[in-house]
């Protein structure tokens, strides 16, 4: 129970970091431009009860009173984009480990 009063009172957070080859988040106002390569854009609008705080263009912090709007958002970010976990591209949580494969396919270079 103290654990769901302190996160009231001081906020939870959360850390998104983007992983590739031109990807980014892009900082409009009240807005989040997620940057996928050179076509694809996709527009963030922030709700009134989360804060976003860009860190570096790799690297979004979300902020919320709410736990569960938190956990709605940053769920909804990684849902985007598929994870390519031979390539180790898309959409991660900060601080958390991720299984990555190793390609049966010999490389060419």
């Amino acid at each position: 129970m103290s654990i769901i009063f302190l996160g009231f009172q001081k906020g939870y957070f959360q850390y998104l970091k983007l992983k590739g080859m031109g990807y980014k988040f892009i900082n409009t106002g009240n807005n989040i431009i997620l940057k996928f390569g050179f076509s694809h854009r996709i527009v963030y609008v922030n709700s009134i009860d989360t804060q976003s705080k860009f860190i570096t263009k790799y690297l979004l912090g979300l902020e919320s009173r709410s736990l569960w709007t938190l956990k709605r958002i940053v769920q909804s970010f990684i849902n985007i984009r598929k994870k390519n976990v031979y390539k180790k591209k898309g959409i991660f949580l900060k601080g958390c480990l991720i299984n990555i494969r190793v390609s049966s396919k010999k490389a060419k270079f």
